[in-house]
């Protein structure tokens, strides 16, 4: 098996570019001797971006990728297209076409205005070849375009969508040679293919249509054609096709931006069109229990449950909510030590006084409401760092300002009193709490308060956990200040 994954270097990589490269590199590790080949496609130069090459194999590299042979730049190649399309012309099975832009330009608007199919009407087809020959060989400027078959149909037999058939006589005679020498996709695309020995071409449903074409110049050249697998378009939630002009969703956003790891956005990816025993309601689900089916931590878990013969014909509908979920499994997953390490170094010295026992504490106790490794200091800081005393800390909007005085007062006094520190002890000097604060106070009151005096913020980990592990001084110690400050 050898699959390739063939992007044009126009910009930074989108979801669906990472889902084809992952398909191909997870269908070639499905065989002992599966290679995964990377080719870039900057037959475009007008489009091509600068750099963009070097960072998609860089990207692919950082998501465990790598290609297994030298990378292909089909701009290194313009003279093995040129002899092919040549070829064909000798065969006749290709022809030049000397019609200009202008002339093309005027023929797709008449097209278009009288409800037309646009496509070229073969004005240059039936030139005889000595005649093209002659033109092209005195500089007139010229395309080579394919001699389609006027009838019949073409039938793709693909492994996702089974046989698909196509009207030959809708097929355009497409350009193969470019006026500037460079080859269209559609050659290039077949002749790289055969030339690397691609027996599996995994790409997305756009494709569809361009397949009959390729299977034409595959039987034109005597040549065997690989198996062809198109994967389903990306959609947004309402169902519309998912635009790569959305940059929320750009790889690099995913990655630098938002947070999301690695592992989170391989998983995520590998889900959009497939899943596993091809139960593809799973991400769907609110239950956990059948999510937790779709959670694949590492690499090589998914490499050994894909198969491509699980792959959807359904749109692959993209769920940030099910990203965002799939993100704190992979959390809950990653190794401590490393979580540690991520603690220290966002809180860079002030975590030094810190035992890693303690910091192990800090994150096990955490981690469980912790998303995203950039989120770890919003849930570690008031573990590791001073609590600052702001204006907004101070007048917290927690009821009235006299009960909340009230109920730092006592509960300071009481946990003042803990013999024995602990959760338990935390937990029932709250409950007791309550019962000396009268009866317009309510539990939530309380530990609102507590928790906004104590850490600052209004989420975390179980109050009493989080006492428990702060120590009995520093949490007597921030109530005593913001007692003084109220």
């Amino acid at each position: 098996v050898k699959t390739r994954y063939a992007p044009s270097p126009t910009g930074s990589l989108h979801l669906g570019g990472l889902r084809t490269a992952l398909f191909n590199y997870l269908h070639a590790r499905q065989s002992p001797d599966g290679k995964f080949l990377l080719r870039i496609e900057d037959t475009d130069q007008a489009r091509t971006v600068p750099g963009a090459a070097e960072a998609l194999q860089s990207t692919l590299t950082a998501f465990g990728m790598p290609p297994d042979e030298p990378v292909q730049k089909q701009s290194d190649r313009l003279e093995l297209y040129s002899k092919h399309a040549e070829i064909l012309v000798q065969k006749g099975l290709a022809y030049p076409c000397f019609c200009s832009a202008c002339r093309l330009a005027d023929l797709r608007k008449g097209q278009v205005a009288n409800g037309m199919r646009s496509m070229y009407d073969r004005h240059c087809r039936g030139i005889p070849l000595g005649d093209s020959m002659a033109m092209v060989n005195d500089g007139k400027p010229h395309t080579l375009r394919l001699k389609a078959p006027l009838e019949g149909n073409t039938v793709v037999d693909d492994s996702v969508r089974g046989k698909v058939t196509f009207d030959n006589s809708l097929m355009d005679d497409q350009i193969l040679i470019k006026s500037d020498g460079f080859p269209t996709y559609h050659l290039a695309s077949v002749v790289d293919d055969h030339d690397m020995g691609i027996t599996n071409v995994i790409r997305g449903e756009e494709w569809l249509p361009s397949t009959p074409k390729h299977l034409l110049l595959y039987d034109m050249f005597g040549w065997e054609a690989p198996e062809f697998s198109h994967l389903p378009l990306l959609l947004n939630k309402n169902r519309s096709k998912l635009s790569k002009r959305n940059n929320d969703l750009s790889v690099d956003d995913l990655l630098n931006v938002q947070g999301y790891s690695h592992s989170t956005i391989i998983n995520f990816v590998a889900l959009l069109g497939w899943s596993p025993q091809a139960k593809h309601d799973l991400f769907d689900s609110d239950d956990d229990e059948l999510r937790m089916e779709t959670v694949f931590p590492t690499m090589e878990s998914l490499v050994s449950a894909f198969k491509l013969e699980n792959a959807s014909k359904r749109g692959a509908v993209v769920d940030v909510d099910f990203l965002h979920w799939l993100s704190g499994q992979h959390m809950r997953k990653l190794d401590r030590d490393f979580l540690v390490s991520e603690a220290r170094g966002q809180f860079g010295g002030c975590s030094c006084c810190f035992s890693d026992e303690y910091l192990h504490q800090v994150v096990e106790l955490v981690i469980s409401r912790v998303d995203k490794v950039k989120e770890l200091g919003s849930f570690t800081n008031h573990f590791l760092l001073p609590l600052e005393r702001t204006e907004d800390l101070v007048w917290c909007d927690v009821g009235d300002r006299n009960v909340r005085v009230d109920i730092l007062c006592v509960v300071r006094e009481r946990l003042g009193g803990l013999e024995d520190w602990n959760e338990r002890s935390i937990r029932e000097c709250l409950k007791s709490s309550l019962s000396l604060l009268g009866s317009g106070v309510k539990m939530s009151d309380l530990m609102l308060s507590v928790r906004w005096g104590v850490t600052g913020s209004f989420r975390g980990a179980g109050l009493a956990e989080t006492l428990s592990l702060l120590g009995q001084a520093r949490v007597l110690r921030r109530l005593e200040v913001l007692e003084l400050k109220e």
